[in-house]
């Protein structure tokens, strides 16, 4: 497995996501059940134990309470992922999720892509530099997650170490609606600035 380096951060070039086990498919409501009933506690920590083996040693998952507990069990067993984690607008605000995320050890945090759609199309971006801010402050990598390759954090001369996850597909009406998703995001680690 190749590795990169962001500041003392090791992170495995592969990436391991979370939808499925969350029941996210973007496919249709049954198929979300059909994750739901397969990706039992027992069978993610599973999955985790057998991508540690693979060599990959991050885990990008939401900053909610299913995703939080599974991580406690699986750290209390052992388990040594490090969590980059993804805000989670139903269950809290920008912040909210930011030290949620960090008082259950994430190392890194990126905002939810939808809600970073929709307020690009609404133009309400003002309140990312503050998140990203934050972010920094609790001493994590920060990073934005959107659909449409035009969101941006900011300027890019205000970047520092920054996570970018785009989708792979083009943007589409989703871009309006918060908490939209489309298939096949893809991560990618991007280092910018001095930091």
């Amino acid at each position: 497995m190749d590795y990169a380096q962001f500041n003392e951060i090791k992170v495995s070039r592969f990436i391991l996501g979370s939808n499925p086990f969350s029941g996210f498919s973007h496919q249709s409501p049954a198929r979300d059940v059909e994750m739901r009933h397969f990706f039992t506690t027992t069978h993610i920590k599973d999955t985790l134990r057998h991508a540690e083996e693979l060599g990959v040693n991050t885990l990008i998952a939401r900053s909610d309470y299913h995703v939080m507990r599974m991580l406690m069990e699986y750290r209390d067993e052992g388990g040594a992922l490090q969590w980059f984690a993804q805000t989670c607008p139903e269950v809290g605000s920008h912040e909210a999720c930011i030290l949620r995320a960090h008082a259950n050890g994430a190392k890194a945090v990126h905002l939810h892509g939808g809600v970073m759609d929709n307020a690009y199309a609404q133009g309400k971006l003002n309140d990312v530099p503050a998140a990203i801010d934050l972010i920094h402050e609790k001493g994590m990598l920060a990073g934005i997650a959107a659909h449409n390759h035009k969101v941006t954090p900011g300027p890019r001369n205000t970047w520092t170490w920054i996570i970018i996850c785009a989708a792979i597909t083009t943007p589409s009406a989703a871009t309006n609606t918060p908490n939209t998703t489309q298939t096949h995001q893809s991560s990618t680690l991007k280092r910018t600035g001095n930091r």
